[in-house]
C-alpha cells in the first residue's frame, strides 16, 4: 500500500566523497512552495487528475493516488523514478511533503529524499487509485 518508491537509504557510503548518505533531508515547507502560495488540497487533486487525463493515452503514472492518512488527506504521484506525497489538513492546507528519488539529488547529494514541513505519522488509506493497472 506504499505511496511511492522510497529509497529508505541510511548510511550508504557516497562514492564521490567521504560523507555518508542520509535517509531524508528535513526542510521547511516554505522551501518546497517557493515564492508562491502552497497548493491547496482541491487544486492538487485537480492537477493530478488533469495530468492523468492528458497523458493517459501514453500510459499512466506508476502511482497516482488520493486518500486519507489519519485526520489528514494526501495526494501521491510517482513515475517510478521520482515521486512525492503531499499531506493536507482538514481545511485543505498543505502541511507536509515527502519527496523521493532513485538518485541522491537532495541535500547536496547526501540524500535520496526530502521531507518538507510536518509529515504526519499515520497509515495511508488509498481511497482513489487513478492508475490501478500501472503496477
Amino acid at each position: 500500500m506504499g505511496c511511492h518508491h522510497d529509497a529508505n537509504v541510511e548510511n550508504i557510503a557516497d562514492a564521490a566523497a567521504s560523507n555518508m548518505m542520509t535517509a531524508d533531508c528535513v526542510r521547511p515547507l516554505a522551501e518546497y512552495c517557493g515564492n508562491v502560495p502552497c497548493h491547496a488540497y482541491e487544486s492538487e487533486v485537480q492537477s493530478l487528475r488533469s495530468l492523468i487525463a492528458r497523458y493517459n493515452d501514453s500510459g499512466c503514472l506508476q502511482v497516482a493516488q488520493i486518500g486519507e492518512c489519519g485526520a489528514f488527506h494526501f495526494v501521491a504521484q510517482s513515475d517510478g523514478y521520482t515521486g512525492h506525497t503531499m499531506y493536507f489538513d482538514s481545511k485543505g492546507a498543505l502541511v507536509g511533503v515527502k519527496e523521493s528519488s532513485d538518485t541522491n539529488g537532495y541535500c547536496n547529494g547526501k540524500a535520496y529524499g526530502a521531507t518538507y514541513g510536518s509529515v504526519p505519522a499515520c497509515t495511508l488509506n488509498v481511497t482513489q487509485d487513478l492508475c490501478p493497472n500501472a503496477r
